[in-house]
């Protein structure tokens, strides 16, 4: 996530910040929960329910919660797509990001 410090996307920059645990989290609207902190998922979704916040993980298996999922496919990094979660939480995906998913929920 370091690779996101200082950069720009439509003149909005990225802030990362790394939080020991879910009460160290401010508003945010994108968290990236890594695979040694799975285990907080279900906090992390109840604290932000009432925010359109897009969660990203990078486990084997689709966790419950998660809107995207990072996984490792013939060696090269590809990444799964809960739509209808996303769509619950009103937040868009573009028909580009949609068709680059390896599977999508």
């Amino acid at each position: 996530m370091s690779m996101l410090k200082g950069r720009e996307m439509n003149g909005n920059k990225f802030v990362v910040v790394e939080a020991e645990n879910v009460n160290a989290i401010q508003s945010s609207s994108i968290i990236f929960i890594a695979s040694s902190k799975i285990e907080s998922i279900k906090e992390i979704r109840e604290r932000f329910k009432s925010q359109s916040v897009l969660i990203i993980t990078e486990e084997v298996k689709f966790p419950a919660g998660s809107n995207i999922n990072i996984v490792s496919r013939n060696d090269k990094l590809a990444f799964e797509l809960n739509e209808t979660d996303l769509k619950a939480q009103g937040l868009k995906v573009s028909h580009q990001l949609h068709d680059l998913a390896v599977k999508v929920y």
